[in-house]
């Protein structure tokens, strides 16, 4: 992919994930945010070279807890809580993988990314910022299913961003 593209996809991709997630401790430097951003994007490339290939949907909850677990772990201290939300997590994971579906550097998404369109759509008060833990991903996951017909999570997504953003 060009270096270009790939720069603004994982911007866009930190962009979403951040922007209503309250991601940072409080008081953090510009150099702490900017170190935690550049691990986040290094763990988003590494993770997504499994997307070239059809990722089954267990591996791919895997990879948000790997994901919320890897950068917990190395950056405690700059995420606000201590941890990287589940929420937060899958957001990322899913809003780059999609990106690449909709460039044809990966397999179709078994998932999509869960926001407030999303939840809406489907009548849960939840906000995406505030899962916690993969069960209440997994719920999400779950409702969203029974409310999607017979297209795929990730077109049934696409569809509706499209009409709704």
């Amino acid at each position: 992919m060009n270096e270009f593209i790939e720069k603004i996809i994982i911007g866009r991709t930190i962009q979403a994930a951040f922007q209503r997630g309250k991601v940072y401790a409080e008081d953090l430097s510009k150099k702490d945010r900017t170190e935690l951003k550049k691990s986040i994007k290094e763990e988003l490339k590494k993770i997504a070279k499994n997307y070239t290939n059809s990722v089954s949907e267990s591996s791919h909850i895997n990879k948000i807890q790997q994901l919320s677990q890897t950068i917990s772990n190395t950056h405690r201290e700059k995420l606000k809580g201590g941890q990287l939300r589940i929420g937060t997590a899958q957001k990322l994971l899913n809003v780059y993988i999609k990106f690449l579906w909709c460039l044809d550097e990966a397999k179709k998404p078994k998932h999509c990314p869960i926001d407030r369109i999303v939840l809406k759509e489907i009548k849960d008060t939840r906000k995406w910022t505030d899962l916690k833990t993969i069960k209440e991903y997994k719920d999400v996951i779950t409702k969203i299913r029974s409310h999607k017909g017979k297209k795929s999570i990730a077109k049934w997504e696409w569809e509706l961003w499209n009409n709704k953003a």
